[in-house]
């Protein structure tokens, strides 16, 4: 059997949880254009990162297919990261996007 005051518990429960959310935005010390910078640039690391593991794994599967010691595993790593230095400079030196 369900207590009437079960509804009233939900409701304080999502209410504390929506102010505090309320607190937690009113006190972030950062702006609205400074958060769009810092995500932008966890965005870049993120490509960074997914992209010297496609091209190590790319490497080794076709050093694999090749019957090759590590060539491939060396210097697809290698031109991915150039690469994406490339893109990182060009992309940061935008004022904004």
């Amino acid at each position: 059997m369900r207590s009437k005051n079960c509804g009233s518990y939900y409701y304080n429960f999502t209410k504390l949880l929506s102010d505090f959310r309320i607190q937690e935005c009113a006190n972030n010390p950062m702006s609205k254009p400074e958060m769009q910078n810092s995500m932008r640039y966890v965005g870049l690391a993120s490509q960074w990162m997914v992209m010297l593991a496609v091209a190590a794994w790319l490497g080794y599967k076709l050093d694999h297919y090749l019957g090759w010691k590590a060539a491939c595993v060396i210097i697809f790593p290698l031109a991915a990261l150039i690469a994406s230095l490339w893109k990182i400079v060009k992309d940061v030196s935008k004022p904004g996007k």
